[in-house]
């Protein structure tokens, strides 16, 4: 019944998920055309019926098939101090358990920070380090989301993101 309301419903079910978010996550949800896409994509996993959410709720509560401190290639963790869906104490525990992991806590940032940090998170995976005030250049780079795409902005200034 509820995912039949969630998939009629959508925007009323987003707007209720994120009513206790943080500040920070509040202000990327705030975006029309991530309000959007949050709701297309609660229609699109309902479409079938609510098995599929519970599917991935019973994967998260079962036993990965896999030892974390048998990890043995680089793994960063980010987490915002402010994140209300993920509590600090799983990045602490994962960090202490999965050898050579690094955890970086963003002050400030919730549950939505990789889109203040694409650029570092995406360096930081492809094994670069970010060249000296990458954040600060990335700052100043108009976000695209889901759907805000628009093929005729060109930005004041073409900024790229190498060290020269």
């Amino acid at each position: 019944m509820v995912s039949r309301l969630a998939h009629r419903y959508p925007h009323f079910f987003v707007q209720q998920a994120n009513r206790d978010k943080s500040p920070a996550d509040v202000r990327w949800l705030s975006m029309p055309s991530v309000s959007q896409g949050a709701a297309e994509n609660l229609q699109e996993a309902l479409r079938a019926g609510a098995w599929g959410y519970v599917e991935d709720i019973r994967a998260l509560a079962r036993p990965w098939g896999l030892a974390l401190e048998d990890i043995r290639v680089p793994v960063q963790l980010w987490h915002g101090d402010e994140d209300t869906v993920i509590p600090m104490h799983h990045s602490q525990y994962l960090a202490s358990v999965i050898p050579g992991a690094t955890r970086r806590i963003c002050p400030g940032e919730a549950h939505m920070l990789m889109w203040n940090h694409l650029g570092e998170i995406l360096m930081g995976a492809a094994g670069m380090p970010a060249p000296p005030g990458l954040r600060s250049r990335l700052s100043s780079i108009r976000p695209i989301t889901a759907g805000s795409f628009d093929p005729d902005y060109i930005p004041d200034s073409w900024q790229t993101l190498d060290s020269s």
